[in-house]
């Protein structure tokens, strides 16, 4: 294997996502409405450095192989190769966060290899810049998505494209949280391969994508979205700032219940998708083309027991044509549609 030991820090940027439509529905197949908010990023970095001392472990037969820093962390995660392997241990030392990501790069080792580097050398990750967990944009996701970037480009011989870098994506998420379909972490590989371009390309405007799962095993379908209609009426995010227990409340419902609920989260995203596709909607400036789909959502999400959050913000007591709750587990944040000025007011003000 060829090691890019060449190279200099090289850095990555992923984007924050919030689930519009079909967050539920695509588990069961459906598609899912995607935004994704390169102002809020996650921006990784990676480098091969010269080895120094283990402090956290012992030994000189087991040489630390990467270290880890984050400012969600209060040390830096120091780890030797043998804690690389899915059963090297390790994380009876690590703190549950430090333990989210040793699986991350376990699973990455899996794939990429890091060797026992005879001139000294170790990898070196760092969080350079990150958006808060409790705004329930993706975190974890983004964590996972630019982990997996720096190992396929320092380790490996360049970036992954998302069909060679699904499998990985996948089990590293797996690895990490024991479950999920991986689609969330796959919008936000793909945003960020996107959003890393020629420099001359950097555009930090947020994006639209839709994407649909596919066969079992197989890399989801991913588009992105155009209507330049859309982002001058697509209204705003407000943090609940409190825990919205989505995944236990799912665990705990029966599966015929997921199969009712499913279809309609499913059926209210493919008709969504057809509204951002029909540009002729959104020139009514009197009825917002997304409002009766953030209403029956919102309907759906409460006749779940998932949307308490929402109702203790009293958003409907302010001046709002509709809202909806983003399906996050932690700190979900409500997307809101402000009620819009008139033609007249818009004229004037």
């Amino acid at each position: 294997m060829t090691l890019n030991l060449e190279k200099t820090e090289i850095a990555v940027r992923v984007p924050a996502k919030a689930m519009l439509f079909g967050e539920y529905g695509v588990m069961l197949g459906g598609p899912a409405v995607v935004m994704t908010l390169s102002q809020e990023s996650f921006v990784l970095a990676g480098s091969w450095q010269k080895a120094t001392r283990l402090e956290m472990g012992s030994a000189e037969k087991d040489p630390i192989a990467l270290r880890f820093s984050s400012d969600f962390f209060e040390r830096e995660l120091q780890v030797p190769l043998s804690w690389l392997q899915p059963d090297g241990g390790g994380e009876a030392a690590c703190t549950k966060e430090e333990q989210f990501v040793l699986r991350v790069l376990q699973a990455c080792s899996q794939v990429f290899p890091v060797p026992t580097l005879q001139d000294g050398r170790e990898l070196h990750l760092r969080v350079v810049q990150s958006f808060s967990p409790s705004l329930g944009f993706g975190s974890s996701s983004a964590l996972i998505a630019g982990i997996v970037h720096l190992f396929a480009a320092l380790v490996g011989e360049k970036a992954s494209s998302i069909r060679s870098a699904w499998p990985l994506l996948i089990a590293a998420l797996r690895r990490a949280q024991g479950r999920g379909s991986g689609y969330d972490v796959a919008v936000q590989y793909v945003a960020a391969q996107w959003l890393n371009g020629p420099a001359e390309q950097l555009d930090l405007k947020p994006q639209l994508w839709v994407f649909r799962p596919c066969a079992q095993g197989d890399v989801p379908g991913l588009k992105q979205l155009e209507n330049e209609h859309f982002w001058s009426r697509c209204g705003y995010f407000v943090p609940s700032n409190q825990w919205a227990p989505t995944a236990k409340i799912l665990r705990e419902q029966a599966k015929a219940d997921l199969d009712h609920y499913g279809p309609l989260h499913a059926a209210l995203a493919e008709e969504a998708c057809d509204v951002l596709g029909q540009t002729d909607l959104w020139e009514d400036l009197d009825q917002h083309p997304l409002a009766p789909l953030m209403d029956a959502s919102l309907a759906l999400a409460r006749s779940q027991g998932i949307a308490d959050h929402v109702d203790a913000l009293k958003l409907e007591d302010r001046n709002v044509v509709a809202l909806k709750t983003m399906g996050a587990g932690c700190g979900d944040s409500v997307w809101v549609l402000p009620a819009e000025k008139s033609p007249a007011q818009r004229t004037n003000s």
